[in-house]
């Protein structure tokens, strides 16, 4: 059974506030959600081969390579300001 105090709790840890009637309509679906689970739990699934991907699709990989395509310049026209071939950000750090 989830509580009220539960969805608090959550709440408090994500930072969130809610009111107490919020709180208890969270409560119930949550508990719905989790009923949802039990009722999938009892789906028999014997023999069933597990489904890691939908899709036929495979990842390709290829080989990382860095190179430079001296474009540069082009990114530095589209900064607001740049110092020594960088772009140059205002200070966040106060001394």
């Amino acid at each position: 059974m989830i509580k009220k105090d539960d969805v608090k709790k959550i709440a408090s840890l994500s930072k969130l506030k809610y009111s107490d009637e919020e709180l208890n309509d969270f409560s119930n679906q949550f508990q719905k959600i989790i009923s949802f689970f039990d009722t999938l739990d009892q789906v028999d699934t014997q023999g069933v081969k597990p489904t890691y991907q939908s899709s036929d699709l495979e990842n390709i990989f290829r080989t990382d390579v860095a190179k430079n395509s001296g474009q540069r310049d082009e990114l530095l026209k589209n900064a607001p300001t740049a110092k020594n071939g960088l772009i140059q950000v205002p200070s966040i750090i106060e001394e």
